[in-house]
């Protein structure tokens, strides 16, 4: 609300109004309202594919913390965030982690052998 009434639309030179919408985890859009007759939508973060960043770096943080889902839910809650992350949003974001971490294993490994190889 600070910002809000500081923050003119170049429009209609009527105050701005932001409020948060579409929830998606630890994400959301920010909707920019004025006088005019559209509404403006901005992202809180970063959205790639199908998830915002911010719950792929969350729950890779939890996970190296050696946390769950409900951990995440847990600090959610207590910091007042938001709802949480679905089952569905976690278990996408894990696998996703996964297939990355095989990925870079597989080089790294490719890579040794390759260089074993040039030893022998």
């Amino acid at each position: 609300s600070a910002i809000s009434s500081m923050v003119l639309c170049v429009s209609c030179m009527k105050e701005m109004k932001f409020s948060r919408t579409a929830y998606r985890g630890l994400g959301f859009k920010i909707a920019l309202q004025c006088n005019c007759p559209s509404v403006r939508y901005l992202l809180s973060c970063p959205f790639i594919e199908t998830s915002f960043d911010v719950n792929r770096r969350m729950i890779f943080a939890i996970r190296i913390l050696g946390v769950g889902r409900e951990g995440i839910n847990i600090f959610c809650s207590l910091m007042d965030i938001c709802q949480g992350i679905s089952i569905c949003t976690y278990y996408t974001c894990v696998k996703n982690i996964h297939t990355a971490a095989a990925s870079v294993y597989n080089l790294i490994l490719s890579k040794a052998v390759k260089e074993e190889k040039d030893l022998i």
